[in-house]
């Protein structure tokens, strides 16, 4: 099987559960939106914004290559502890327990949708197919990660004329910014951009 393949047979069952337990937590916020005065039609939008909140968040982490993932946190954050609020609040009437028990599909959502964002993300020292080819000029983008950043390192250098970042190669390969200043460090010289 391919990495993609093997990535998306593990997302299932953690999208299966986010499924469910957003289901779950859907019921709990209309439920509450409504007993707290919203009328019908904003308490079945409400969930959305509320539960909707963590997934935009995680799907901000998902696409954070600019170096600012904070911006997906302040999605997930709040959408966190607005959904855990809400869902405990629709229990709490019936006891600690019962506040329990409604508050886990908040937990749950929130966890596999961060699960599922994550399963998508390449592995530590796994290149993007988009970035696994043979440059133009003949160097060599091809194999495992290190061999992978070396060739990028030396394509963007002599071919393109530009000294790439450790930051953007760290970015790009998966790997640590100190694993890749050893791999190209020798390479890019005393003028190295951090």
């Amino acid at each position: 099987m391919t990495g993609t393949r093997v990535r998306l047979m593990a997302a299932l069952p953690v999208a299966a559960v986010a499924a469910v337990a957003g289901i779950i937590s859907y019921t709990h916020i209309y439920r509450l939106a409504l007993a707290e005065g919203q009328t019908p039609f904003d308490s079945r939008l409400f969930p959305f914004a509320v539960d909707g909140l963590i997934v935009a968040g995680s799907v901000a982490l998902y696409r954070a290559t600019s170096g600012q993932p904070w911006l997906g946190w302040l999605g997930v954050g709040p959408g966190v502890l607005a959904t855990l609020y809400a869902n405990v609040e629709s229990g709490i009437s019936r006891g600690v327990l019962a506040a329990i028990v409604a508050g886990w599909p908040a937990i749950a959502f929130a966890l596999a949708s961060f699960l599922f964002e994550q399963s998508f993300k390449p592995g530590r020292g796994q290149i993007p197919a988009t970035v696994a080819m043979r440059g133009q000029c003949g160097h060599v983008m091809t194999g495992d990660a290190e061999s992978v950043t070396v060739g990028m390192y030396l394509h963007q250098r002599d071919c393109l004329g530009v000294t790439p970042s450790m930051r953007q190669l760290s970015a790009t390969s998966g790997l640590s910014r100190h694993k890749v200043a050893g791999l190209v460090g020798a390479l890019a010289g005393s003028g190295a951009a951090a």
